[in-house]
């Protein structure tokens, strides 16, 4: 899908990817801290399960946008 999209349009998603990466971690950091406080490890995998499918649908609507502007 990547290989069809203009390289500054991959080149701006690789770019958002890092962003969100980056903020991710700092917001993981303070949910770590909150749940190592209130004794909540125990959901800690759904947390991460949610985010990994939060960017797997951003992607996906990205790629789909990006397909029919681009995929002429």
């Amino acid at each position: 899908m990547i290989a069809k999209i203009d390289k500054s349009k991959a080149n701006l998603f690789t770019s958002l990817i890092v962003i969100f990466s980056s903020l991710g971690s700092s917001i993981s950091s303070i949910i770590m801290a909150v749940l190592f406080g209130k004794q909540l490890l125990n959901f800690y995998s759904v947390y991460i399960l949610l985010a990994v499918i939060v960017m797997f649908m951003i992607s996906l609507i990205y790629f789909r946008l990006a397909d029919k502007t681009f995929g002429k």
